[in-house]
């Protein structure tokens, strides 16, 4: 039969779902962390603390639109955007399927359904990856501008998949924990705190 632990696991991601106050909680943290690693690039946006789930999405769809224009400024690619039809993009894309696969592992092997998330709420595509890549998404896009930047050719992929391995590998201070971890470690880290989170309430 399938463990109790399963059950409650999958159970109390559902209701977190439905639970407007702590679906909030949940998106705030992703979106507030997202920005505070961009800034490396731009000045994060402050989310009224009365904001609701449209609120939250609304400032990060426009801390978004400026993220990119400021991105592609640096690339020196003015007049190409990040939905658009262009090298970088698709580059952007590829990346992002290579690390959400990496999620998705661990989504899986503790028990959590991709398709629920809190900031990203259909449920016909891994919303649940897309929330949780969120807050590492600014350091990994800093390590492709970087690669894109040094390499001489136009095809981008195969350098900016390197370097995201690389920026993975490297290890950093976690303060909370008051140890050295990859950044690899870190998006296991944000699956089990999730997981923690939900099974505590």
């Amino acid at each position: 039969g399938v463990r109790s632990d399963i059950d409650d696991t999958l159970a109390k991601q559902i209701l977190f779902r439905s639970d407007l106050n702590k679906k909030c909680i949940i998106a705030r943290k992703l979106i507030e962390t997202k920005m505070n690693e961009s800034n490396w690039l731009i000045p994060r946006m402050s989310i009224m603390r009365t904001a609701g789930i449209v609120g939250i999405r609304q400032v990060e769809a426009q801390h978004a639109r400026n993220y990119w224009k400021a991105w592609f400024l640096a690339l020196g690619k003015p007049n190409w955007t990040r939905r658009g039809s262009n090298p970088a993009a698709e580059t952007l894309d590829a990346v992002s399927k290579f690390v959400t696969s990496i999620i998705l592992r661990w989504v899986a092997l503790h028990h959590l359904s991709p398709y629920h998330g809190y900031l990203h709420t259909p449920t016909d595509y891994p919303s649940l990856i897309y929330d949780l890549i969120e807050p590492y998404r600014p350091g990994i896009e800093l390590a492709v501008l970087k690669a894109i930047l040094e390499v001489k050719s136009k095809s981008y992929t195969g350098v900016a998949i390197e370097a995201t391995k690389a920026h993975l590998y490297t290890q950093v201070y976690i303060p909370l924990t008051r140890q050295f971890a990859t950044r690899h470690e870190m998006l296991h880290g944000i699956v089990l705190s999730l997981r923690s989170l939900l099974l505590e309430q």
